[in-house]
C-alpha cells in the first residue's frame, strides 16, 4: 500500500510540472472535496459558546415517516479529524401530522423550502449549544446531557431521538462514526448554511462566499 501512495504522489508531482495541468483545478471539479476542503475537520469544541460543532456536505436526502411525526433528514459527508471522511444523517426538520407547523432546524420555514438544498453544492455548519441555536441543551467540554430539555419543543425532541438512538451524540462527539441507516439513528442538532458553490460551467466550478 505504502508503494501505490508513494507512485500516486510521484505522478501528482509530475503533473504538477507539465506545462498547461492544473492539478488543482481538476481536483476542485468536485464540489463536495473542494467545500469539504476548505472547512475545518473534525467534531470540535467552542468553549465561548459551549457548543459541539462540525462542518459537512449534504449527499442524499430522504422523509423519514414515524408515528405521529415526519422528519427530513439529509446524509451529510464530512471530513473526521485525521483526515478521514466519514458520514452521518442529520436531521434538518420535522412536522407533526396533527399539526400545520414546520419544526425546522435550520434557516428553511417549510417542507418544501428544505427539498430546495442543493445537494452535493452546500456547505453546512453542524452544531448544538448550550447558549446558541433552537435547542440549547447542557453542553461542556464532555459532551451533551438533555436533562434540562423537560420535553420543550426541539430540545425535547432531541432528548427523545437521543434516547432512542443510545446517546448517540455523544458517541459522534468522542468517534466521529454513525449509524449508516437513519432508522438506527441520527443528529438532531442546529443546521445553518455557510457557503456554497457556483457553477459556472458543466466542467467549471468556483468557490462561492455568502
Amino acid at each position: 500500500m505504502k508503494r501505490i501512495r508513494y507512485a500516486i504522489y510521484f505522478v501528482l508531482v509530475f503533473l504538477t510540472l507539465l506545462p498547461g495541468v492544473d492539478v488543482q483545478a481538476t481536483y476542485t471539479k468536485d464540489p463536495v472535496r473542494a467545500l469539504l476542503h476548505q472547512a475545518q475537520p473534525g467534531v470540535n469544541f467552542d468553549p465561548v459558546t459551549q457548543s459541539w460543532y462540525f462542518y459537512g456536505v449534504p449527499i442524499e436526502q430522504v422523509r423519514y415517516k414515524m408515528p405521529g411525526t415526519s422528519v427530513d433528514l439529509v446524509r451529510v459527508m464530512f471530513m473526521g479529524i485525521a483526515g478521514t471522511p466519514y458520514k452521518v444523517w442529520v436531521a434538518v426538520g420535522m412536522d407533526m401530522h396533527m399539526s400545520a407547523e414546520y419544526l425546522a432546524l435550520g434557516p428553511w420555514k417549510t417542507v418544501e423550502q428544505v427539498q430546495t438544498i442543493h445537494l452535493r453544492e452546500t456547505l453546512l455548519r453542524i452544531s448544538i449549544s448550550e447558549t446558541i441555536g433552537m435547542l440549547m441543551p447542557q453542553v461542556d467540554e464532555h459532551g451533551i446531557k438533555w436533562k434540562n430539555c423537560d420535553g420543550r419543543d426541539l430540545c425535547g425532541y432531541g432528548q427523545l431521538f437521543d434516547t432512542m438512538h443510545h446517546d448517540l451524540s455523544n458517541l459522534f462527539i468522542e468517534c466521529e462514526i454513525a449509524p449508516g441507516w437513519y432508522p438506527w439513528g441520527f443528529l438532531f442538532w442546529d443546521v445553518e448554511i455557510v457557503d456554497q458553490y457556483k457553477r459556472n460551467t458543466p466542467n467549471n466550478y468556483q468557490w462561492r462566499m455568502e
